[in-house]
């Protein structure tokens, strides 16, 4: 039976999720699966990461470096047909988008063409900004990840901004510089996962 919100609602693009910037809070989950998936669309949830940390809350891994393409496809379509009206970001695991540029392109757009994903997301700074920017050329919305990325051990990301993409991840800010960091990016809407501010993240499934 049809529901007045299954008949409205309305999937975010890239766009819309920039123009939030002074709407209402986003909110974002990360999760895997089906019926979380369709949990968090009957809930109203703007944004499902299916991120490559399911490599160590799913599959058991120490890391995400395990973490294959075809593992974020697999988990992304169940995700897809969970929550057929909610933005999915889909991760890059770790050596799809660092050897060259039309293998990073190639990879991106196969988790929107067969993991249903319409955004992806990259780790890294100023070393992938000229990849992310040939990605979104290519038509492919992308956010990004900066500060502690663990594909790379946590060693530290820098800037991306300005690359084309449609928002990043920041990532274990050293308290001192936080103020300084929020005053600079202040054009951009923040999602803290204290669940403050602009909206929250939260990752559904947790490693015990």
């Amino acid at each position: 039976m049809s529901t007045q919100t299954d008949t409205v609602r309305q999937k975010l693009t890239s766009v819309d999720i920039r123009a939030r910037k002074t709407g209402p809070k986003l909110t974002m989950l990360s999760l895997y699966d089906f019926p979380f998936a369709r949990l968090a669309e009957q809930a109203g949830i703007d944004i499902i990461l299916v991120g490559d940390s399911l490599g160590m809350v799913v599959h058991g891994f120490d890391s995400t470096v395990p973490v294959r393409l075809e593992d974020i496809v697999y988990h992304s379509r169940a995700v897809r047909r969970g929550a057929p009206r909610t933005h999915i970001v889909a991760d890059m695991p770790f050596l799809t988008y660092h050897i060259d540029t039309p293998r990073a392109i190639e990879n991106a757009g196969r988790l929107l063409q067969d993991g249903g994903a319409d955004s992806v997301k990259l780790e890294g700074g100023r070393e992938i900004a000229d990849r992310v920017a040939a990605i979104v050329r290519a038509g492919i919305p992308v956010m990004g990840h900066i500060g502690l990325t663990p594909q790379s051990a946590g060693a530290l990301g820098g800037k991306i901004t300005g690359a084309g993409g449609g928002g990043f991840f920041l990532v274990c800010v050293p308290p001192e510089n936080r103020a300084a960091v929020r005053k600079h990016l202040s054009h951009l809407r923040e999602l803290p996962i204290n669940m403050e501010r602009d909206g929250s993240k939260v990752i559904f499934n947790v490693r015990r």
